[in-house]
C-alpha cells in the first residue's frame, strides 16, 4: 500500500477518528479496571463463604467465569484499538485491509476497529455462504455411525477361561473327585490366617 497513489485520509479527518479512539480507549480501559475490581472483590468473598451447598458454589464460580470472559473480551477490543491508534499514526487507517479502498467514515467511527470496507467484509461473507451452500449439496455417502465388531476367537483364551471355570465349579461345589487337585478347603484358611494374626 505504499506508493504515491495510495488513497488516505487526510490528516485532519484522522486526527478526528484518533480523538473518537482514544475515548472509547478510555473508556474501555475504565470499564476493564471496574470489572477486574468487581472480579477480586467477588473472589474474596467467594474464599470467606465457601459454603457446602455445592450449587451456591456452582453460581460464584460461574459468575467468575463470566466476568472473566466479559474481561477478555474488552482487553481484545482495547487491544484493537491500540492498533487502530498505530494505524493512524502510520497513515494507513481507514485502509481496506482487502480491497484497498477507503473505508467510510461513518463505517469508521461506528466500528472503529474494522479493517474491511463493507463491500469487502460482504463478499466475504457471501463466499462463506457459497462454501456451505456448495457442501450441503456435495453427496456425502452414508455415515456410518455404529460399528459392530465381531469377537476375536483365541483357542488359548477358550482353554484358559474353561480351566477357570472347572476350577471354580470345583470350588463352588466341593467337588473332590480328582485326587490331584483336591478342593479347596476354605476353613483351613480361615484356620491358618487366625494362626497368622495371633
Amino acid at each position: 500500500m505504499s506508493g504515491k497513489n495510495t488513497k488516505r485520509y487526510p490528516d485532519a479527518d484522522l486526527a478526528i477518528f484518533r480523538e473518537h479512539i482514544l475515548k472509547k480507549l478510555e473508556e474501555n480501559q475504565a470499564y476493564c479496571e471496574e470489572l477486574e475490581a468487581e472480579i477480586k472483590e467477588t473472589v474474596e468473598n467467594a474464599e470467606e463463604e465457601l459454603s457446602s451447598n455445592f450449587m451456591e458454589n456452582s453460581t460464584i464460580h460461574s459468575d467468575i467465569q463470566m466476568m472473566n470472559n466479559m474481561l477478555g473480551r474488552r482487553r481484545k477490543l482495547v487491544y484493537d484499538l491500540e492498533r487502530a491508534l498505530f494505524r493512524i499514526e502510520q497513515k494507513t487507517y481507514g485502509i481496506c485491509a482487502v480491497t484497498g479502498e477507503l473505508i467510510d467514515k461513518k463505517r469508521l467511527m461506528a466500528a472503529p476497529i474494522t479493517t474491511k470496507s463493507l463491500a469487502a467484509k460482504l463478499s466475504g461473507e457471501e463466499r462463506k455462504v457459497e462454501r456451505i451452500d456448495r457442501l450441503k449439496k456435495t453427496p456425502t455417502n452414508k455415515i456410518i455411525t455404529k460399528i459392530k465388531k465381531k469377537p476375536v476367537v483365541d483357542n488359548k483364551s477358550m482353554e484358559d477361561e474353561a480351566l477357570f471355570d472347572q476350577i471354580f465349579d470345583d470350588l463352588i461345589d466341593g467337588d473332590q473327585e480328582d485326587d490331584d487337585n483336591p478342593a479347596f478347603d476354605f476353613e483351613s484358611l480361615a484356620d491358618e490366617s487366625t494362626l497368622d494374626n495371633e
